[in-house]
C-alpha cells in the first residue's frame, strides 16, 4: 500500500522520520502530554513521535478508512499504547471550509 509516494529509503528517512522529530529542537517533549493530528495520512509525525516519546497520548484523525486500517496494523505490530485513531466523515479541508462560512 502506497500512502506517501516516497519509495527511496534515504528520502523516506529524511522526509518522514527526521521531519517528524524536528519539533524536539523547539519543544521539550517531556513536558507535552498529548498531541492530536488531523489528516494524519500514513501516520506522520504521530507514529515516530509515539515511538520516541512513549508517554505521549496521541490521537490521529483521517478521512480515509484505508489509512486508519493501515495505522491500526502498525500500532498493533509495534505494540504502541495510548494512541487513538478515528475516521472523520469529511476531509479536514472540507470541515475548515464549512467552519469558515459560518
Amino acid at each position: 500500500m502506497n500512502l506517501t509516494g516516497i519509495t527511496e529509503f534515504d528520502e523516506f528517512i529524511d522526509k518522514h522520520h527526521i521531519d517528524s522529530l524536528i519539533i524536539v529542537n523547539a519543544v521539550d517533549m517531556t513536558r507535552v502530554n498529548s498531541i492530536g493530528r488531523m489528516g494524519t495520512g500514513a501516520g506522520f509525525p504521530g507514529i515516530p513521535l509515539k515511538i520516541a516519546f512513549p508517554h505521549l497520548k496521541i490521537t490521529l484523525l483521517d478521512s480515509l478508512n484505508k489509512r486508519i486500517n493501515f495505522l491500526n496494523e502498525v500500532i498493533e505490530v509495534l505494540g504502541l499504547q495510548m494512541l487513538r485513531l478515528a475516521m472523520v466523515g469529511q476531509r479536514i479541508l472540507d470541515i475548515e471550509k464549512n467552519i469558515a462560512t459560518i
